[in-house]
């Protein structure tokens, strides 16, 4: 199964790149990932535009979980795009070999919540330590392929290139022992500065920001 990925489109801002990164795939994705910060602030009447970017191409499935540009309430717009959201979910596919993969989707957690998040989400810091407990829970259900999907890193190590007094709030450390005891392929973006590649034990971690890569992801599974 060939998958792409991408976060931080930041439509408008760098719609024009997206398009024109779709454009040079010579092979359809069977899979496209949304890593979430698909819009800007305001713009969420954008993500139709860069949905249909993707649909136009390719007929395959598309996942998508929110970033911190796009808020709880345009849950609705996101879904009315015919995006498959997922906001501490999962849902399992099979490919064409019968394989059964799983995808597990969320924003995130932060190690650090922003001083906004501090502000206006009361008991963010409980939020984040239960999200990251669910999301492990999700992961280990049975599947030949495990497939984690957040906006924020789940690692620092695909944050070199930020710098380091602000890596808890660009991520977590809170995955990094569940990878190295289990097999997941965790996608992420945010980290425009970041590094786009790690790995934790049997875990790859993608950092598929369209800032940092300049092209979609494409990961063969």
């Amino acid at each position: 199964m060939l998958v792409g990925a991408v976060g931080d489109i930041h439509a408008p801002l760098y719609l024009e790149r997206f398009v024109q990164a779709l454009g040079i795939l010579k092979e359809g994705p069977d899979l496209f990932l949304f890593a979430g910060d698909i819009t800007e602030r305001g713009h969420i009447g954008l993500y139709a535009k860069v949905v249909e970017a993707v649909r136009s191409r390719f007929g395959c499935p598309v996942f998508a979980c929110l970033g911190n540009t796009e808020y709880d309430e345009h849950s609705g717009e996101v879904r009315s795009t015919g995006v498959e959201l997922l906001q501490e979910e999962a849902r399992v596919l099979e490919d064409s070999g019968g394989r059964k993969i799983l995808i597990v989707g969320s924003r995130g957690v932060l190690d650090s919540p922003t001083i906004w998040q501090r502000t206006h989400i009361p008991g963010v810091e409980t939020l984040y330590a239960e999200r990251s407990r669910k999301l492990k829970e999700l992961l280990s259900q049975e599947a030949d392929v495990k497939i984690l999907l957040t906006h924020y890193a789940t690692t620092y190590r695909t944050l070199e290139g930020e710098r380091p007094e602000i890596y808890p709030s660009l991520g977590t450390r809170s995955f990094e022992e569940f990878f190295r005891n289990n097999r997941v392929i965790s996608i992420h973006a945010h980290a425009h500065l970041g590094k786009p590649e790690a790995r934790i034990g049997p875990t790859r971690i993608f950092n598929v920001s369209l800032p940092l890569r300049g092209c979609v992801t494409l990961l063969r599974v």
